[in-house]
């Protein structure tokens, strides 16, 4: 290995010592849906003034009094609704304390009114930030939030395989009651959504993960559409908005409502199209209890990990029609925030925010797991091609991967928010460590695990000069030698987990002996200027020279850069001298020197 690849080894350190994930497990605590924020109401910390082009807001639920969310929540179930008081390029929502992400939450170039759901981890004080590129009311509804280990009462995701639809008012009228006519202007519906043949939903579930279609008939202007359990009183909240009486889609994350759940349209009749994608429930203490046929996962139970968002796909300018294909791991942004795909557990769902940019009206856009047939329910609409963003929970297909098709041309952003896996003490790094090499500084690498109870406790067998730290995982130290390169890792929780234990050889790299190649050096001539740059050759890092014994010439000067310069003005001989050279080992040997002789004539 020459020098070269060395330093590059040492800078892919820096890299990897940046890199940090999510810890902490966070289970589900549902609330009546309540409304946090409405900037066109009142002035005050949770109303007016309205957003000004280019500013930022942060918002504090835990401080609103009408919604009861303690500060014990760690992330946010929201439904974000702008009112547009011109052209919105995008809106942006984020945890505070972090930097203004390279996402978007939401769009609305033409300035309607837009809805879209999110799950948005709690930043500083409990509090998360909204940006907007125009002039907007802002309006945030709330219908849960997830909290860390230790609460008896939180729910556990479960994603489906493929999704099952439960309502469709297109269809013509059934006995269940899930089938037509469509939503009355006015009139509240309730679904008994646990009759439905398509999913066997078990009773055990106590909030539905569901994705809606709202079509307004005779393309009516429908003021709002709210959602909520129907054992609760229909709340001042909503989920979805098409003034301009186009097909919607939205999210959403309902209650159960003792297996019933209730539907509100506002302004038009309205057909519905509910469809079920996963749902929160106890954990399983007998894994498959919970409607084996249809979960992925864990099967006692997923927890969500959040980071901050990140870019994970972006096809402009390239648009694409029918199928694409996408490892958000390999590929885009999210690269250094999602854990590799060799962790295991691995990855069950993302949490993420899909764009679509139609270049013609999008009447069929689903999103899927790869590997499973593609479902007939879809994702996202946009008949009349205006950029539309939906909130996607999407389970991870064979190879970390995710499908979607578009029916006409449409270019697709995914801007990932976080992911569900098993809540599970798992190291997240994986064996081999990188390559250290003999005497160069090492790392530091910090490991990485998530689930269980952090914080977490660290401890290592490693080849010598390297240690751990046992409070963050970090690897750092001096390789010394280079007979014994077996290693050992291990994390235990705060809790009762098993600890896990990762082991390997660590590949260990010879450094190039460090040696002077400048042979000798010419002789001067009198009342001449004289310079001359000493060489050298393997070692690591920055050379330093030094004149460690005889004198040089007189008039001249030795530089710890390794020249020798100078100019004689009157005096012949022969003066000799040894240089030594040193460079930024952190275990050196002795130093090489050269003895130089230089003949002033």
């Amino acid at each position: 290995m020459n020098r070269s690849q060395v330093c590059l080894i040492v800078l892919c350190f820096l890299v990897l010592a940046c890199v940090s994930w999510a810890q902490t497990p966070l289970t589900f605590i549902p609330t009546g849906p309540c409304r946090v924020l409405d900037t066109r109401a009142t002035a005050g910390p949770f109303g007016g003034p309205s957003l000004t082009a280019g500013s930022t807001r942060p918002v504090n639920i835990t401080a609103n009094p009408e919604c009861a969310v303690p500060t014990s929540a760690a992330a946010y179930a929201l439904n974000i609704t702008v009112v547009p008081q011109e052209p919105v390029g995008f809106l942006t929502v984020w945890p505070d304390g972090q930097d203004l992400p390279n996402v978007s939450t939401m769009n609305s170039w033409d300035g309607r009114v837009k809805a879209v759901a999110a799950i948005v981890a709690a930043g500083n004080n409990n509090t998360f930030d909204i940006f907007t590129t125009g002039a907007t009311d802002v309006v945030i509804d709330i219908s849960g939030y997830f909290v860390g280990p230790g609460n008896r009462n939180a729910l556990y995701y479960y994603p489906l395989k493929q999704v099952c639809e439960l309502v469709n008012t297109v269809n013509p009228p059934t006995t269940d009651g899930l089938g037509g006519p469509a939503l009355l202007n006015g009139v509240p519906r309730t679904f008994q959504v646990t009759n439905t043949p398509n999913c066997s939903i078990p009773s055990q579930a106590a909030v539905y993960v569901v994705n809606v279609i709202a079509t307004p008939v005779n393309e009516a202007s429908l003021g709002f559409l709210t959602m909520w359990p129907s054992n609760q009183a229909q709340p001042y909240t909503s989920n979805l908005n098409s003034y301009s009486g186009v097909p919607v889609a939205n999210s959403a994350i309902v209650g159960s409502g003792g297996g019933a759940i209730s539907v509100f349209a506002a302004g038009a009749d309205t057909h519905v199209e509910i469809d079920l994608v996963g749902y929160f429930a106890p954990k399983s203490m007998h894994g498959g209890q919970l409607g084996t046929l249809f979960e992925s996962g864990d099967a006692s139970g997923d927890a969500l990990y959040t980071f901050a968002p990140c870019r994970g796909n972006d096809t402009r300018p390239t648009t694409f029609i029918n199928r694409l294909d996408y490892v958000l791991q390999t590929q885009g942004g999210c690269q250094t925030t999602l854990p590799a795909l060799a962790v295991q557990p691995p990855i069950d769902a993302y949490v993420l925010n899909a764009t679509v940019v139609p270049e013609e009206g999008l009447g069929y856009f689903p999103i899927w797991p790869y590997g499973q047939q593609m479902p007939v329910p879809s994702t996202l609409v946009s008949m009349d091609g205006s950029v539309t963003s939906n909130m996607v929970i999407v389970p991870t297909g064979r190879k970390g991967e995710i499908s979607a098709f578009a029916s006409s041309p449409t270019n697709l952003i995914y801007d990932v928010a976080g992911y569900f896996a098993s809540p599970r003490l798992t190291m997240l790094s994986l064996m081999p460590m990188p390559p250290a090499t003999e005497h160069v500084p090492y790392g530091p690498v910090t490991m990485q695990a998530r689930g269980g109870v952090p914080p977490y406790s660290w401890t290592a067998s490693l080849p010598a000069g390297l240690t751990i730290d046992a409070g963050t995982g970090v690897v750092s130290g001096c390789p010394v030698g280079n007979e014994d390169t077996s290693m050992m890792v291990r994390v235990s929780d705060s809790g009762h987990s098993m600890p896990v234990t990762h082991s390997g050889d660590m590949t260990m790299i010879t450094l190039p002996t460090l040696g002077i190649t400048t042979p000798s050096l010419p002789n001067g001539t009198l009342n001449t200027a004289y310079s001359e740059q000493l060489t050298a050759a393997g070692g690591y890092g920055a050379y330093t020279w030094s004149l460690v014994s005889g004198s040089l010439p007189p008039g001249f000067s030795f530089s710890s850069s390794g020249v020798v310069s100078g100019y004689d003005a009157g005096t012949r001989g022969r003066w000799t001298f040894t240089i030594a050279l040193s460079d930024e080992q952190c275990s050196p040997g002795p130093a090489p020197t050269q003895t130089y002789t230089i003949r002033i004539n």
